[in-house]
């Protein structure tokens, strides 16, 4: 859609403003639309320079429009203009993404999903016929009805209005959701940014207003049960993994205990993800700014003679896109039931036996790949130095600063390398000269180009929380991060990027980059070489 609306500018001779774009992170897309969604209410803004203004600049944009869709084939379109609005000078500052404060999402929910007897019968082409309770037989009345039940249930527990389920074998809890009003959708984006969501309270701010069942749709020969999902704004896969969740909980695969256990704040849990070519935006509104400036799209949709025929393309695209998905959802179901829903019960009655509720629990990772003695030569006289002092029982205590992003382990870290003026020189210098002589000459042997650093932390069997550097390493260089020793797992995530540095050296901007330590098991010494910004003063 990007290349399609700036050619509709281009034909009024003036072409489009040009704008920088934003620097695109892991972490900024976990709040875009994902691109298999389709959209039936989409608004899009752009900046022109014209001449005309108001209802003449309108005129020539609807005939810029119609003269671009007349060259395009009805059935191959993929984008519908339902209505056009000018806006004057001083309402300029409208943005269709940040100026929208409610987004509705819907999802058409194969009845199937719900009710596992259920078969199709070729009811003729009937596209689009909307069946409500009474319109339909009593099977289709009955799963609709039970459907609203377990919404209702979702609803409370996102609400935090009903009591956690007692769950046997687990440990008795303070409160039913650790004291949170609101629930943290963390674990519904895509895993890799799980921790780094949490960390950032991004997810908490994603807030649901509300997910209810609005009716039966009737495409082809299938009925499909209409979910809308309302609220300010969606992380990527939120409501994919809702749907998801919902039809489990329905279905009984998973207890109504799931669900709390999700939406806590100090777990991390994997979620369901439903298949996505059934999701499509439904509606978005612009509350504040409409506030100011008053509604948009006050016109009839009818007088421009085109909302007809588009709700004739939209249905006749759900229908290529329903058809054209049956076999994947249906295996989907299938995998979930027999691989998927197995292995989150498991991962649930794990949670359900975790020690504390006030402690953040993580599922662990299963091992990739067994933690054999290899350590390559180049390594190899740091590994026995940094094995030497873990054993002395000199190793330095974790600092304060840094023991508040250490999320588990019974190891500790410290620094070694060059002060700044007037700060004391590092205890493990003294300590630990032969190890503190050889990590530099680590990094020289790697041979990667970089400029000497000044500071090395040194860490043994920490996992650091989702964080990033701050004092010593304020402003710094790009960091060098590489691991030793025996162990399994113990990835490096940074901004959601998973990256295994077990004798692997990996350079990030540990300053400005979210970074955090994934589970692992056994031995794990880590270097991380830097260099402090020193400010001309020092």
């Amino acid at each position: 859609r990007s290349g399609w609306l700036p050619s509709s500018w281009q034909m009024l001779g003036r072409g489009m403003r040009s704008f920088p774009e934003p620097r695109a992170t892991p972490l900024g897309s976990v709040l875009q639309q994902e691109e298999s969604c389709g959209a039936l209410a989409d608004v899009l803004s752009a900046r022109v320079f014209a001449v005309a203004v108001g209802e003449a600049l309108a005129s020539r944009l609807w005939a810029a429009v119609r003269r671009r869709s007349a060259a395009t084939d009805a059935v191959e379109r993929n984008i519908w203009v339902l209505d056009l609005v000018v806006l004057p000078q001083h309402a300029s500052s409208f943005h269709a993404e940040s100026s929208c404060t409610r987004r509705t999402y819907t999802y058409l929910l194969p009845v199937q999903a719900l009710a596992p007897a259920w078969s199709t019968q070729t009811a003729g082409p009937s596209v689009g016929a909307t069946l409500r309770d009474g319109q339909t037989d009593g099977r289709c009345l009955n799963v609709f009805k039970r459907l609203k039940q377990t919404l209702r249930l979702m609803r409370e527990v996102i609400a935090g209005e009903q009591d956690e389920p007692p769950v046997e074998g687990s440990r008795s809890r303070a409160g039913s959701l650790d004291g949170h009003q609101q629930p943290w959708w963390h674990n519904f984006a895509p895993p890799e940014m799980s921790d780094a969501l949490r960390m950032r309270r991004r997810a908490v701010q994603c807030r649901l207003d509300r997910i209810r069942a609005t009716g039966t749709v009737q495409l082809g020969a299938e009925v499909f049960l209409v979910l809308n999902l309302v609220g300010d704004c969606f992380l990527a896969q939120q409501c994919r993994r809702l749907v998801a969740t919902l039809v489990c909980l329905h279905r009984g695969w998973l207890p109504l205990n799931y669900l709390h256990a999700a939406t806590r704040p100090n777990a991390t849990l994997r979620t369901p993800l439903a298949p996505g070519h059934l999701l499509f935006m439904s509606e978005c509104t612009f509350g504040e700014w409409s506030r100011r400036h008053g509604a948009l799209f006050e016109k009839a949709k009818d007088e421009r003679g085109s909302a007809q025929k588009a709700e004739q393309w939209w249905q006749q695209g759900l229908l290529r896109r329903t058809r054209g998905g049956r076999d994947v959802f249906d295996a989907w179901l299938r995998e979930m039931e027999l691989l998927e829903v197995p292995s989150l019960r498991a991962e649930l009655q794990l949670f359900n036996a975790r020690p504390a509720a006030g402690s953040h629990w993580h599922v662990p990772w299963p091992p990739a790949r067994s933690a054999a003695s290899d350590c390559p030569r180049v390594y190899q006289q740091t590994l026995r130095l940094l094995r030497a002092a873990r054993a002395s029982g000199r190793w330095p205590e974790t600092s304060p600063a840094r023991a508040r992003v250490v999320r588990e382990g019974s190891g500790g870290t410290f620094s070694v390398g060059a002060c700044l003026e007037g700060r004391p020189v590092p205890r493990a210098n003294r300590l630990f000269p032969e190890l503190v002589e050889a990590v530099f000459a680590l990094e020289k042997a790697l041979g990667l180009g970089r400029s000497q650093s000044s500071t090395v932390a040194i860490t043994h069997n920490v996992a650091f929380a989702p964080h990033t550097d701050g004092g010593t390493g304020n402003g710094q260089s790009k960091s060098l991060i590489v691991g030793l020793g025996e162990y399994v797992g113990g990835e490096l995530a940074v901004e959601g990027v998973v990256s295994d540095i077990r004798y692997r050296p990996l350079e990030f901007d540990g300053w400005q980059q979210v970074h955090w330590t994934l589970p692992f098991e056994g031995e794990r010494f880590s270097l991380v070489w830097f260099t402090p910004h020193v400010p001309s003063w020092q």
